[in-house]
């Protein structure tokens, strides 16, 4: 997500016929913030370790991700998509305001971490089989 903390995001993607690949280059502003790189997803998450485990119609994908540098907290999370106001946000994040619409049977996948003033990664999202 892009907002006033970012100077700014460019993001590429590839696909092998196997394996999806994001890169986003990411600069942050003129204070530090917190990133968060999230999809949406119907398939059923679980997190191991630093990876997200999606499971679906008796298919397996594995979401991994690195980002260079020395940001801090690549971490993985599953966000809810109903909203349920006793439900504390993420790190301080929102991850549903009382005025979006519930998406029921699915959530989303991903991972925050922090960029200092001025700071620029390249974050790396693969959504892959796992083999």
């Amino acid at each position: 997500q892009l907002d006033n903390n970012l100077h700014h995001s460019v993001r590429q993607v590839h696909y092998d016929g196997t394996d999806l690949e994001i890169v986003d280059t990411i600069q942050a502003a003129d204070t530090a913030c917190t990133v968060r790189w999230a999809m949406c997803s119907e398939a059923a998450a679980a997190i191991f370790g630093d990876r997200i485990l999606l499971l679906s119609y008796g298919k397996q994908r594995i979401l991994s991700a690195t980002v260079s540098g020395p940001a801090g907290g690549l971490t993985p999370h599953i966000w809810p998509t109903t909203f349920d106001p006793s439900i504390p946000d993420v790190d301080g994040m929102q991850y549903l305001h009382p005025t979006d619409v519930s998406n029921y049977g699915t959530s989303l996948v991903g991972y925050t971490f922090t960029l200092q003033p001025h700071q620029k990664v390249v974050l790396r999202v693969v959504l892959s089989t796992g083999t």
